[in-house]
């Protein structure tokens, strides 16, 4: 069964026991927590050391049977300090997490490679993947790109993070799957857009952070971008919904993710055409 994950940028204004609460009642096996903001007015969460709201996330993970898939989000950046994320990287084992989302933001390749090795080595005694996000809004906006800083790095747990919306936003072709290695894929996230880019920056803006289409309601081709993924691959549902959708109410989203999820995935696992590709 694939594992699926509600992530925490699908209900920004939740607290992180909030969204594992959330993602208990609509029958998710895992959540993704947002330890590190990576935008100005976004709360930083007591969740580093032995904290109240620490304990309290252990607590409902263990009662809830759920795990925590990854970790938002360390941005490389020139001046970034590789170090100061010491006490974020062992917040995340300490939630037993399995990766940390990284961006790149550095146009500088040769000290982006230097950043993200420093990285990948502080994570991996804690057992943690470090995997590289490409996105429009960042300094590593192709595919191509990220895994030459992977591969680069030379490190064993480093990853390649595939976002749906980035995926195609930044042109990305499906052949560019063929080549890629897949046991670096250890996370997906997951959702749906119109084909059509949005025409300005600070429309794609939004629509990344705030306005995607559960799978199956858009129109990007996911049924061949998941038959070029491994069949197990964990899927992060990351479908922020705008306020003008009228849902406020944490489990709802919730709720709505998970049984958009469902339906997608068993639409696309009743594919004939899905079959033939993986049965290769």
């Amino acid at each position: 069964m694939t594992l699926l994950s509600l992530p925490h940028l699908t209900m920004l204004a939740a607290t992180p026991p909030q969204v594992v609460t959330a993602a208990a009642s609509a029958g998710f096996s895992a959540v993704g927590l947002r330890l590190i903001p990576t935008m100005p007015g976004e709360a930083q969460h007591p969740m580093i050391g032995e904290t109240q709201m620490m304990r309290e996330t252990l607590s409902l993970l263990s009662n809830h049977g759920l795990r925590v898939l990854d970790i938002e989000a360390i941005w490389l950046k020139p001046k970034t300090r590789v170090r100061d994320f010491v006490s974020a990287i062992e917040a995340a084992a300490k939630l037993g997490a399995r990766s940390l989302q990284v961006i790149g933001n550095d146009s500088d390749e040769s000290r982006l490679v230097d950043r993200f090795s420093e990285l990948c080595a502080l994570a991996a005694p804690y057992g943690l993947n470090a995997d590289l996000e490409f996105m429009r809004f960042a300094e590593v906006r192709t595919l191509s790109h990220a895994q030459r800083i992977v591969e680069a790095s030379g490190a064993s747990n480093a990853g390649i993070l595939l976002d749906a919306l980035h995926f195609f936003r930044c042109g990305t072709a499906l052949d560019d799957l063929v080549g890629l290695d897949k046991t670096r894929i250890h996370v997906v996230q997951l959702c749906d857009a119109p084909l059509k880019t949005p025409d300005t920056f600070a429309e794609m803006l939004h629509e990344a952070r705030f306005d995607r289409l559960l799978p199956g309601k858009g129109e990007l081709p996911l049924s061949k971008f998941m038959a070029a993924l491994p069949a197990d691959v964990p899927l992060s549902i990351e479908v922020p919904l705008a306020p003008q959708h009228g849902i406020s109410e944490f489990g709802e989203i919730a709720r709505q993710l998970k049984t958009g999820a469902d339906r997608f995935l068993e639409q696309l696992n009743r594919s004939p055409a899905l079959q033939a590709v993986r049965e290769k």
